[in-house]
């Protein structure tokens, strides 16, 4: 347990000197990889703490989710973790120059028009009607916080079309209008209501872009607003969620969390529990996977289950009636059924072994430095790194197949918005040539 201990004490040391590093540095800071480091640091090294204090009071093996830990697998977990941060301390230290790159063609300049806040509006509009009724409509929907169900995720892609209006002028350093907050505001809290993980990812978007969009380099602030939205978005509502959604309603919610209760009742499951136990799975997901493997090998796929992604693209419906054999097969590739959503750690080791975690782990050392340096360049598109640059504490929770598709989801919903925004410049444009077209009378 003490060998155990001293590794988790490297890796926060590592982590740690590659923030303080960044935080050090003049001028903009690299919160890319301030805010990846810091996700590691709570959902690897925080889980891997939490799993240790676990087998320390209760014998082994313990059970997170469908992962099966025994000391052995949190050993040999631990130290491929070990060597894995250092490689990205390593590699972050070799990459992450301060020398920005320079581009000489700027981006196209946008501007907003009555045209693209119709459009903008309309889009929402039809989105949030197909997303209460696909969930029962509006009475369930208020009881429905957290439920998935299919075509669920395209509504939301559509409907985060209303951040853009905000993010747009924070990007071109003008200042935003009543509209633009609201349409952020109302497009945030429907997502919040579906999904907890993306509501923080929007927040951290905005916040990015208005740190290196913004005269201000101070990050207190940014690291503050952060650390609120995550106590209320995963604490306090994650809270509320658990508690309304299998029940149908917030009556007893006070008492089920605050009341005192004699040593019969049936207490409230610990947070800690609840979150390290069965929301993430970072480190679990790699202990269970290495448990599997001492007791008889894990069968790789090569990275063949990552072709999920091309019938993600296709919507439910025609993937559910025309493809669920092509699915499943492509699912089978990946064997083993530790976690409910493999990690990036855990689908490296099922792709390659211990290779596919060294790979993995050389393109988190290289990624921060390097979508830091097209969000300080003065002649990159700002807005999709920033938009992009969130994504990447996401390779921690989630596959491979997983962050390509909601990087192509970011994209694909600034295309449409730019082309909105392009159409509303050119139609007024043309009425401005009639306009002066015309003969006086």
């Amino acid at each position: 347990m003490i060998f155990d201990i001293l590794l988790l004490a490297v890796q926060v040391v590592l982590l740690s000197l590659i923030v303080t590093k960044e935080l050090l540095n003049r001028g903009k800071k690299n919160l890319v990889a301030v805010f990846f480091c810091a996700a590691h640091l709570v959902l690897v090294e925080g889980q891997a703490l939490y799993v240790l204090y676990d087998l320390a009071q209760n014998s082994e093996p313990v059970f997170y989710a469908s992962n099966v830990i025994t000391f052995r697998s949190f050993t040999l977990a631990n130290t491929v973790l070990t060597i894995s941060v250092l490689v990205i301390y390593i590699v972050h230290h070799l990459t992450a120059g301060r020398t920005p790159l320079s581009y000489r063609a700027k981006p196209p300049e946008y501007r907003e028009t009555l045209f693209s806040y119709v459009v903008v509006i309309g889009l929402m509009l039809v989105a949030c009607y197909l997303l209460i009724n696909k969930l029962g409509g509006l009475r369930r929907f208020y009881y429905s916080m957290g439920v998935m169900v299919g075509g669920q995720v395209f509504l939301m892609i559509l409907l985060s079309i209303g951040k853009l209006p905000l993010f747009g002028k924070i990007a071109a350093s003008r200042k935003p209008n009543c509209l633009d907050w609201l349409l952020f505001s109302v497009a945030g809290l429907l997502i919040l209501l579906n999904s907890r993980g993306t509501a923080i990812l929007l927040v951290m978007q905005y916040l990015l872009l208005g740190y290196f969009c913004g005269r201000d380099t101070g990050t207190s602030g940014v690291f503050l607003k952060i650390a609120v939205v995550f106590f209320l978005v995963v604490i306090v509502y994650g809270g509320i969620r658990d508690f309304v959604v299998p029940r149908g309603t917030f009556e007893g919610l006070y008492d089920h969390y605050f009341s005192s209760r004699g040593p019969n009742e049936i207490r409230a499951l610990g947070m800690g529990d609840l979150f390290f136990r069965f929301m993430i799975g970072p480190f679990v997901g790699l202990a269970g996977i290495l448990n599997t493997y001492i007791g008889g090998g894990v069968d790789h796929d090569f990275g063949i289950s990552n072709l999920c992604l091309l019938t993600h693209l296709i919507p439910y419906r025609i993937r559910a009636a025309v493809l669920p054999d092509i699915e499943g097969w492509l699912t089978s590739f990946f064997a083993v059924s530790g976690s409910v959503v493999p990690g990036g750690y855990e689908a490296s080791f099922v792709h390659l072994g211990f290779a596919g975690i060294f790979i993995f782990s050389l393109f988190l050392g290289v990624l921060p430095g390097l979508l830091h340096k097209r969000l300080v360049c003065p002649g990159t598109d700002r807005l999709k790194y920033a938009m992009l640059a969130v994504h990447l504490p996401n390779c921690l929770l989630v596959p491979l197949w997983c962050i390509i598709f909601w990087t192509l989801a970011e994209l694909s919903i600034l295309f449409l918005y730019r082309l909105i925004l392009s159409a509303g410049m050119s139609f007024e444009r043309r009425q401005c040539a009639v306009k002066f077209a015309a003969p006086i009378r």
